[in-house]
């Protein structure tokens, strides 16, 4: 019975895990052919996914933890630009709290002060914006040197 319980606490997860493969990853939608490709492409989507579940959860159970554990610097420089409208200080880097903030309202969470913590659905669809934004970011900074 213990073990059957168990296995139940931890189904949620499990929903959540598919439901980012299935909508944030939109593994359903790919027409890839062979087992191989679609083993490959799956292989793929669940490093995504583990990272908004990773994300997430870094956010709620250590938010005072350095972002610098979950993202490149590049991505934690974007982001606090963006948020704060000012160059990242060198001193303090943001923490996961403030950084998953900032990403889930580029996936357009709200954020007010009722607000209950961001998702996985507005994780990754910040994500997708922030990939975008850094790669933008990378681009003005080569076109800058030259």
């Amino acid at each position: 019975m213990q073990q059957q319980l168990g296995w139940y606490a931890r189904r949620w997860g499990i929903e959540v895990l598919f439901r980012t493969l299935k909508s944030g990853c939109q593994y359903e939608q790919r027409r890839l052919g062979t087992l191989e490709r679609l083993q490959r492409a799956l292989s793929l989507d669940l490093r995504v996914a583990w990272r908004v579940l990773s994300l997430r959860d870094a956010a709620r159970e250590r938010p005072e933890a350095s972002a610098g554990q979950w993202l490149e610097a590049e991505e934690c420089a974007v982001l606090s630009a963006w948020a704060t409208r000012k160059a990242m200080g060198k001193n303090k880097p943001p923490t996961i709290g403030q950084v998953v903030g900032w990403i889930a309202r580029l996936g357009g969470w709200p954020g007010r002060n009722n607000d209950p913590p961001p998702g996985a659905e507005f994780i990754w669809r910040g994500l997708h914006h922030l990939h975008d934004m850094t790669q933008t970011w990378n681009l003005a900074q080569l076109v800058g040197k030259s």
